[in-house]
C-alpha cells in the first residue's frame, strides 16, 4: 500500500497507527525524503518499526522499467517528451493491437 501525508503531521500519523494497531506485523516502512532520517527514532521508539530510506527518483525509474518489461494485454503506454505524446498501434494482437512506445 502507498500512503502519503505531510511530514508536519507525523505525530498524528504515528498516533493513528498506535491507536488502531496498524503497525502490527510491520517491521519496516519504505520511505523517501528527509523524513526517513528525521523520524526514524520516533517510529522505532513508538512503533518498533524501522524506516528504510530509498532514492525517490531511483524508485520511479525502477517502477517505469518494471511496467515496460511487463506489457499488459490491451494496454497502451505513452511517453511525453519534447516531441509530444505518442502511442503506436500495431498489428500485434497479443497486446490488443498496441505496443509500448
Amino acid at each position: 500500500h502507498f500512503v502519503t501525508f505531510r511530514s508536519d503531521h507525523m505525530e498524528k500519523f504515528v498516533s493513528l497507527m498506535e491507536d488502531h494497531e496498524l503497525h502490527q506485523g510491520v517491521t519496516e516502512i519504505v520511505t523517501t525524503g528527509g523524513g526517513a532520517f528525521k523520524y526514524a527514532a520516533l517510529f522505532k521508539e513508538r512503533l518498533g518499526v524501522e524506516l528504510r530510506p530509498v532514492d525517490e527518483l531511483g524508485v520511479v525509474v525502477e517502477g517505469i522499467s518494471w511496467l515496460v518489461d511487463r506489457p499488459i494485454k490491451g494496454e497502451v503506454n505513452a511517453h511525453h517528451n519534447s516531441g509530444g505524446v505518442g502511442a503506436s498501434p500495431t498489428s500485434d494482437e497479443e497486446y490488443g493491437g498496441c505496443r509500448r512506445v
